[in-house]
């Protein structure tokens, strides 16, 4: 199985769309000539991680902000988790997302949770290293995804294994469906971002499913600032989505298909390497969700 390839390039109402932030908060974490120019999608498998185990998972906070009212106070959390480790003589690579409503929101029928894992296995060798040339040929390489969002004690789940040329798609348990084509989960683009280097102006459109549709977030590198709270360097980055590939989308207009209402603040070197340490999802234009970084990874 291959991983995904991404295309490189040159009031209470309010409160209650922190769902949709939890759900999206995956797909935005989601260059060589810094210009905008097409160019070809990357094929085949992606190259294999380093072999060194170990986990580790930083915690966010996630406010709402109104205009002219400021910060109305916390909101829920969240956790991004990374892990690597060899089993029955693979291995695995998981990167996990989940987050909720504190249990004050939920008093107020505001009771939103969610989670996305996604998880690749690698072909090792003999001696424990793994085995670059069948990962290469997409040979004992394995690719799958596995969601859920609750809002109110409604929940909605999907779970999705990834070929070369096709995805299975099963939601809420129901039977596998096939979808044509390559792509990878909503938190493709996470990967991206903590997988490769990138730089001011770099262009990044990366394929996914959700819902058994396929999508096409694109990441703009925008500018390179230091981020005071934390006095790190991050490059800041908006994402939106510019089509959907195929398929029938009866789905609400949603927030992330507007460029500019979401952004993310990603850092690329120091004590903070390969973490995203701030997202903004704009959801009117007087209603802002944060997620802001409260615990930074440990290994």
């Amino acid at each position: 199985m291959t991983p995904v390839g991404a295309t490189r390039r040159g009031g209470d109402r309010g409160l209650g769309a922190v769902a949709a932030g939890l759900v999206f908060a995956g797909a935005v974490l989601f260059a060589a000539s810094g210009g905008r120019g097409l160019q070809d999608r990357a094929s085949g498998p992606a190259p294999a991680p380093a072999v060194t185990e170990g986990a580790q998972a930083g915690q966010y906070g996630i406010s709402a902000h109104v205009f002219f009212l400021g910060n109305l106070g916390d909101a829920g959390s969240m956790t991004i988790e990374s892990a690597l480790q060899k089993k029955d003589g693979r291995l695995e690579k998981t990167l996990r997302m989940a987050g909720g409503t504190n249990p004050e929101q939920a008093k107020k029928n505001r009771d939103y949770s969610g989670e996305f894992k996604a998880l690749k296995a690698y072909p090792l060798r003999p001696d424990g290293s793994v085995d670059d040339q069948a990962a290469a040929e997409g040979r004992g390489v394995e690719s799958s995804s596995s969601g859920f969002l609750k809002t109110n004690k409604k929940s909605q789940s999907e779970r999705m294994t990834f070929y070369p040329d096709h995805a299975l798609v099963s939601r809420n348990d129901g039977p596998e469906t096939r979808v044509e084509g390559s792509y990878g989960s909503i938190l493709a683009p996470l990967e991206y971002l903590m997988e490769h280097e990138i730089k001011v102006g770099d262009v990044i459109d990366t394929p996914f499913l959700l819902k058994g549709i396929p999508r096409i977030f694109r990441m703009e590198v925008e500018d390179l600032e230091t981020y005071s709270p934390l006095k790190a360097r991050t490059y800041q980055i908006v994402l939106y989505a510019i089509e959907k590939t195929a398929g029938p989308d009866r789905a609400p207009k949603d927030v992330w298909r507007k460029k500019g209402n979401l952004r993310i603040w990603f850092c690329k070197e120091g004590p903070y390497r390969n973490q995203m340490l701030r997202m903004k999802i704009k959801f009117r234009w007087y209603l802002s969700i944060l997620f802001d970084l409260k615990k930074p990874a440990t290994g």
